[in-house]
């Protein structure tokens, strides 16, 4: 129960737009942290990689600056970081989220997510938060843990255990990526930095409307899709009079992104 609270020096735009946008920065940032945790009795690894070799799609949304991008698995351990009691928890309740929701619904996702502009969530990892920010150079973030209502106490403990662990204060994968921010907010003070142009062209022109009931615009997980959105909806909102003047641009800029 609660909230944490801590402060991270760096915009807050760069963890709105990893929680949007950026599951490739993962392998690289997270790898060492992945090794220490993947490891099993027997010796073997569990690799970060494996859901994206088991999955049955890979997928990022991307509209009106919202984002998301996730994998569709039946694994319900898909996250290395999440195992145990909760593992078998989705396990034994696949069956009757199935029956409940669907086929498509029910499917494990294992994926990053933000409501724009500030509203963050990890599915499977059970961390949500909200990016304060203090002015240009720092960002408050409140985090919490969220479970399923119905689950046992265990199962509750075991979510909130692997939140902390992962993504609290301290956490061992929350500190791979506050330190790739703080880095980034840094550089970009250079002059080389300020006098270039930043690239955001990973998957331009593949974004397609798929017509197996999933909305919005959409591409493969590992492109640009949704922070090229998000971008583009906060430049919408400080440039336009009225709300009716960012619905048109906005309007304008995903007719132009499905050409």
């Amino acid at each position: 129960g609660g909230v944490q609270k801590w402060v991270i020096n760096c915009n807050w735009k760069f963890p709105a737009e990893q929680f949007a946008s950026d599951q490739y920065h993962a392998l690289f940032s997270h790898a060492s942290a992945v090794q220490v945790l993947g490891a099993k009795d027997d010796g073997s690894d569990k690799r970060l990689g494996d859901v994206w070799e088991t999955a049955k799609d890979a997928l990022q949304f991307g509209q009106d600056g919202h984002g998301s991008g996730f994998f569709f698995t039946e694994k319900p351990d898909a996250n290395v970081w999440v195992d145990g009691a909760v593992s078998s928890y989705y396990r034994e309740t696949y069956a009757e989220a199935e029956q409940r929701l669907g086929e498509v619904r029910a499917l494990r996702l294992a994926g990053h997510n933000n409501i724009f502009p500030t509203l963050s969530w990890l599915n499977g990892t059970a961390t949500l938060r909200v990016w304060h920010p203090r002015g240009p150079d720092q960002v408050e973030v409140w985090a919490f843990c969220i479970t399923d209502k119905a689950a046992s106490d265990e199962v509750k403990a075991a979510f909130e255990n692997s939140a902390t662990r992962a993504f609290g204060p301290a956490g061992f994968l929350e500190q791979d990526d506050s330190e790739n921010w703080c880095e980034i907010q840094k550089l970009l003070k250079g002059h080389r930095a300020r006098n270039s142009k930043l690239c955001l062209e990973m998957g331009l022109g593949q974004e397609k409307r798929r017509d197996d009931g999933i909305p919005g615009i959409t591409n493969y997980i590992f492109s640009e899709t949704a922070a090229r959105g998000m971008y583009q909806r906060w430049a919408d909102l400080l440039s336009s009079e009225s709300w009716q003047e960012v619905l048109d641009k906005t309007a304008a800029y995903q007719q132009e992104v499905m050409k």
